[in-house]
């Protein structure tokens, strides 16, 4: 049955540990969200004092959850660990949000159909994400909620997998939109243009949601018979 792993315990099982895992996956969430909290606030070149608050907030996070997990895993710290994760867990919940995989398709699923629809859905490749978003939503309701067949985890996961490659793909053509933007430079053309970061949202829900998912398995379905 799946388990955290715990400080006393030797390194050979870091497969298994999903809150390991998900702590790492935690902290490369921080590094990469301050380049998007930069991008977005400069659009309007930080006109309010606050908006630098979560600017310098996801880089210290970040650094500090690092340090955390290095002592945790290295010295086997898990006390400094816990109380490192514990307050940036409560920081972060009052500078922003937090939500899981299926919670995060569907949010993803609104934004790009709002985002894509203000300028009419002009290229027909601006339904991808919408549809993807969809069939993710879709798939992860009914394999949490009804428990459907084991071989069913498969479609799921080449769900995740499709949401790499749309978000990779959606990166590529918000970065070209960019370049051959109406403004002579590119930063300017970044900040007004198609949010560079956007489609990525894509790729890091999937991270989320495998992990999920292969947690969710090996916990919750360890006496089903093979067939």
């Amino acid at each position: 049955m799946a388990r955290a792993l715990t400080a006393s315990e030797p390194r050979a099982n870091w497969k298994n540990a999903h809150d390991l895992w998900l702590e790492v996956f935690v902290v490369f969430n921080f590094f990469c969200l301050t380049g998007d909290i930069l991008l977005a606030h400069a659009s309007n070149s930080f006109r309010n004092r606050w908006e630098y608050l979560p600017a310098w907030f996801s880089p210290a996070a970040a650094a500090l959850l690092a340090l955390g997990l290095v002592a945790r895993v290295a010295a086997s710290r898990a006390t400094l660990w816990s109380r490192l994760g514990t307050g940036v867990a409560w920081s972060a919940i009052a500078v922003g949000a937090a939500f899981f995989a299926t919670g995060g398709f569907a949010g993803n699923f609104l934004l790009s159909l709002t985002d894509h629809a203000t300028n009419g859905f002009f290229r027909w490749s601006e339904w991808i994400p919408v549809i993807s978003s969809a069939l993710a939503v879709g798939f992860f309701l009914i394999y949490f909620l009804h428990e459907p067949p084991r071989s069913y985890a498969k479609w799921c996961l080449a769900i995740l997998v499709l949401q790499v490659i749309v978000g990779g793909a959606g990166f590529i053509l918000h970065a070209l939109a960019d370049w051959h933007g109406p403004s002579h430079r590119l930063f300017s053309n970044i900040i007004s243009g198609a949010p560079l970061f956007a489609p990525l949202l894509l790729p890091n829900l999937a991270i989320l949601g495998f992990l999920g998912l292969v947690a969710y398995e090996e916990s919750n379905r360890p006496t089903e018979s093979a067939t």
